[in-house]
């Protein structure tokens, strides 16, 4: 009769520590849920913004250069941005590439030297964002 009670309380015991082994274990399955969603959406949104830009850089070079002289290099090119309020909106920048550096600034933007500009494009509220040279060809 005892060995019968002791067998008992030690399926006890093992049953509690089993139970507090999973409460940790299911929190770090929910956490590994939660992330993997997360980091889904940040790659859906990193291939559409890069989806834009390539979609950007067929555009003629002379469209780029009118926007860089537009703008002058320091705000968004409204033709080439999407509009306020459209979700997970893009935001494009060009600006004539100052290679030589002769206006002295060591600003690479306030190039007045044709041929060659710069087209940054960024989703707004995120880290996704691509820059790249561009020359006319």
């Amino acid at each position: 009769m005892i060995a019968r009670g002791y067998a008992y309380v030690e399926v006890l015991i093992a049953a509690i520590v089993l139970a507090g082994a999973l409460v940790p274990a299911s929190e770090a399955l929910r956490n590994v849920m939660q992330n993997s969603t997360q980091a889904s959406d940040q790659i859906e949104l990193y291939y559409e913004a890069y989806g834009a830009f390539e979609m950007l850089l067929a555009q003629p070079y002379g469209q780029l250069n009118s926007e860089a002289v537009a703008t002058g290099g320091t705000v968004p090119s409204n033709a080439l941005s999407e509009p306020p309020g459209t979700p997970n909106r893009i935001l494009v920048w060009v600006a004539r590439h100052d290679l030589d550096n002769a206006d002295g600034d060591d600003d690479p933007l306030t190039g007045v030297e044709g041929g060659v500009l710069r087209v940054r494009l960024e989703m707004e509220g995120t880290s996704n964002r691509f820059d790249i040279v561009v020359g006319r060809s």
